[in-house]
């Protein structure tokens, strides 16, 4: 599994706007950034095939807050109800790992994306592949795997 840590806060996706034939993306800058830190954190082979996404946005603290609601906030207890929904960020996101951590974000199998407060903004993103030797592993535990014997689904593709 790729673990990648993306440091200030989340940013969500934005459409590019065409004026005249000319293409410009508004976000651009911030995705270059984002880029820069992603190739900084992995240099590896492209990923080729089915992978699953794990985005938690730890989204920063109002300043308007009350200690006792920061402290409940940093412990999950209430939880981020505001703007920028999950699947804009996840856009985001995805487009800045395709080219250098996967191959496509149409590989994408299996997305899941959690919002918390944080006083440390900054986006976590766990890659796992999901190409055959990652099934190919799943199968040899089927015997010995107790969560398969109850009917479960197994966990150890995830370690």
């Amino acid at each position: 599994m790729i673990q990648l840590e993306v440091f200030g806060n989340p940013e969500t996706w934005t459409a590019p706007r065409i004026f005249n034939k000319h293409h410009y993306d508004p976000k651009g800058k911030e995705k270059e950034a984002t880029r820069w830190q992603i190739r900084a954190q992995y240099r590896e082979e492209l990923i080729h095939g089915p992978v699953m996404l794990d985005f938690i946005f730890f989204m920063p603290i109002p300043k308007a807050t009350s200690k006792i609601k920061r402290k409940q906030m940093i412990n999950g207890i209430i939880l981020p109800d505001i703007r920028p929904d999950t699947t804009n960020m996840q856009k985001f996101y995805e487009d800045c790992l395709m080219g250098i951590v996967i191959d496509d974000d149409k590989f994408a199998t299996d997305i899941h994306s959690r919002k918390r407060y944080s006083e440390n903004p900054r986006v976590l993103i766990r890659v796992l592949s999901l190409g055959m030797e990652a099934l190919q592993n799943i199968e040899r535990c089927s015997d010995i795997c107790p969560a398969r014997k109850k009917g479960e689904i197994c966990q150890i593709k995830y370690q």
